[in-house]
């Protein structure tokens, strides 16, 4: 398996390239599936476990210096129904469980080992989040040296719905190899409760990592078969606590098959969602729709 990294030239808008690297990674029998996640961040996060449920099947790529690095091995097991998370930010990999254990890695400072090094973990009584979205990227107190880092959560609220909550991490300054308490400050984003059955997608957010958030609530009209309802919401996370604002209920024609789309998208900067639904007279093929939210 291979990676190719290609470079945008910044005048001319031309790519060049690729440049090829060997993935060591091993795939579990019968499975030659590849996730691949980047973000805000000089890293990627490559797992040849489409469920994330291994995370000895992952491995974390660092852009600058192009060296692949495992995790170390997890006595956690993860259950018939386990799995995990991986955030990337600019100075940690955040890894959330599961089993509510939340770690801490970074780039070992021995270049000699490609294994990432546990600086930082906890475990929380706090239900175990659907997504992990970066909100703000790590501050480095110039006194105590630590470094906090701001997160929004999807997490399950009561029987059958979901609340945003802010999630504010601190990582105590650790230049020795013990493995410091990981600190764990949350607070619910007031948005109101929403049903898991209108709640957006993953791909329908999108976060700045500066601090702000912005994305869509979609679900049908009862009444009127033919439409659904888009509601869009921004969420600010540069205060002490995170203030969102939910905007009008736009009701959306649709043809039959729209609200039944295979992927969606949603770029919160020119507010366009690109959905591909199913076309209706060629099997297997989808056709782009792109509606302009504002």
């Amino acid at each position: 398996m291979h990676l190719l990294e290609f470079r945008v030239d910044d005048d001319s808008r031309n790519l060049s390239g690729p440049i090829s690297s060997d993935v060591p990674i091993s795939f579990p029998v019968g499975d030659l599936s590849l996730r691949v996640e980047s973000g805000d961040a000089p890293f990627l996060f490559i797992s040849a476990d489409p469920s994330l449920r291994h995370v000895e099947h992952a491995l974390i790529f660092d852009i600058r210096t192009r060296i692949f690095y495992e995790f170390p091995q997890s006595g956690l097991d993860p259950g018939p129904y386990g799995s995990f998370k991986v955030v990337l930010t600019m100075t940690h990999i955040i890894l959330c469980h599961s089993h509510r254990v939340i770690e801490a890695y970074v780039i070992p400072d021995d270049k000699e080992t490609n294994e990432l090094r546990l600086t930082h973990e906890t475990m929380t009584d706090m239900p175990s989040p659907v997504w992990w979205f970066l909100l703000r990227n790590p501050v480095v107190d110039p006194i105590t040296g630590s470094t906090h880092l701001r997160f929004l959560l999807l997490s399950p609220y009561g029987s059958d719905q979901f609340q945003f909550v802010c999630a504010d991490i601190t990582l105590p300054a650790n230049s020795t190899e013990n493995i410091l308490p990981l600190l764990l400050d949350a607070h619910a984003v007031t948005m109101g409760p929403m049903r898991y059955s209108y709640i957006v997608r993953t791909e329908l957010i999108q976060s700045s990592a500066d601090g702000f958030a912005r994305g869509l609530q979609v679900g049908p009209i009862a009444q009127l078969s033919d439409k659904f309802y888009i509601r869009t919401f921004s969420i600010d996370a540069t205060g002490e606590r995170c203030m969102a604002v939910v905007g009008d209920t736009s009701p959306i024609s649709r043809t039959d098959d729209m609200i039944h789309w295979n992927t969606a998208s949603f770029d919160g900067t020119s507010g366009r969602l690109c959905l591909t639904i199913p076309t209706a007279d060629s099997l297997g093929n989808d056709t782009a729709v792109v509606l302009d939210i504002g």
